[in-house]
Parts: C-alpha cells; sequence; structure tokens
C-alpha cells in the first residue's frame, strides 16, 4: 500500500467518525442546555454526578469494538468467515453479558452508586432516577457502540457515521419533546396551588 492510498484510507475512515462524534458532542451540549435551562439546577448537578458513569460504559464499549474489530480484520485478510462470524457472536456476546450485568448490580446498589459518584442529599433522588435509566439500558448503550464500531470494521464507515448522527438528532428531537412540556408543567404546580387555597378560603 503506497503512501496515497494510505493518505486516502484515512480520510475515509476518519473523516465520518469524526463527523459522528461532532454530532455525538452537539447533542451533549443540547442535553446541558435543557436541562439547566428548563429543569431544576439539582437536575443539573445529577446529571453531572451520572457523567463519569457513562464515560467508563463508553471507554468498555470501544475497547470490545476496537478487540473485536481486530480480530474480525485479521481473519477477514486470511478468508476465515467462519472464524469472522465466531468472534462477532463471541464480542456480541459479551457485550450483552456485561450490559446485564451493570444493569442488575447497578439497580440493586443504585443508592450507593450514586453516593459513590459524588451525589449528596441534595440530588441524591434526581441523580438515582438518572442512573436507573443508565444502567437500566446499559445492555442496548454498550451494544450500540459495539455495533458501530464493527460497521466501520466491516467498511462501511459512513453508515456507522449515520447511524450515529441520526441518533444525535433524535436524541435533541426526544428533550424539545419531553423537557418543554414538562417545564409548563412544573410552573402550573404553583398556581394550582394558589387556587386551590383560594377556593378553600
Amino acid at each position: 500500500m503506497n503512501r496515497k492510498t494510505c493518505q486516502q484510507t484515512m480520510v475515509r475512515y476518519a473523516l465520518p467518525q469524526m463527523i459522528g462524534l461532532l454530532f455525538n458532542s452537539c447533542y451533549v451540549l443540547v442535553d446541558g442546555i435543557f436541562i439547566g435551562r428548563i429543569l431544576e439546577t439539582t437536575a443539573m448537578a445529577a446529571a453531572g454526578t451520572a457523567v463519569p458513569l457513562v464515560e467508563l460504559l463508553v471507554a468498555l464499549s470501544m475497547a470490545l469494538s476496537a478487540g473485536g474489530s481486530v480480530g474480525i480484520m485479521a481473519h477477514l485478510a486470511r478468508g476465515e468467515q467462519e472464524k469472522v462470524r465466531r468472534v462477532f457472536a463471541d464480542v456480541l456476546c459479551l457485550s450483552l453479558l456485561i450490559g446485564f450485568l451493570i444493569c442488575l448490580f447497578g439497580n440493586l446498589f443504585l443508592t450507593e452508586l450514586a453516593m459513590a459518584l459524588g451525589a449528596d442529599a441534595s440530588c441524591l433522588a434526581d441523580a438515582k432516577t438518572y442512573l436507573r435509566f443508565i444502567v437500566t439500558f446499559c445492555p442496548f448503550m454498550l451494544t450500540g457502540y459495539l455495533l458501530g464500531g464493527l460497521t466501520r470494521a466491516d467498511d462501511c464507515p459512513k453508515l456507522a457515521m449515520t447511524a450515529m448522527s441520526v441518533g444525535s438528532v433524535s436524541n435533541i428531537f426526544l428533550d424539545s419533546l419531553f423537557m418543554v412540556p414538562l417545564r409548563r408543567e412544573s410552573a402550573a404546580r404553583p398556581l394550582q396551588r394558589r387556587s386551590d387555597r383560594s377556593s378553600r378560603s
């Protein structure tokens, strides 16, 4: 492989990955904006306590993806299709197993997990809510990142970029769909309580 071909291959794989990560970073930023401006400050603090766990799960899924991709590419180069399928199945099963274990023990020790991540009494309830969703859907999260990496290894970097970008845009849309009505409901509660008191008096 000559220098020009190496550069073309690098651009072909790196550029879609960079675009996908850009969309991913944008949705994380928009998440913070929605939480900070629409929900209470304790919700922002609770979301901050969940960040280390999310990053740890992302790193774990990327490690599984990198290891699986190396094994798959090595067997593909030798034309060993059966071994390719075996490596894919092994990595996928390992990802699901780790995800289900995190889901199980994370929900069993949710309070301890939240406190270990830095949640105090003021935001413990909100932190547990965030973490409950994260650990419950952990198998899907790990599998999603794993399949994205394996898709790139299967010579489809644009498909992996499209999947990551669509997921990020849909997350932004769902933020506006769920958080804005929640703020309206929260803002209406004090007015409702005042009306109740007036009617009673």
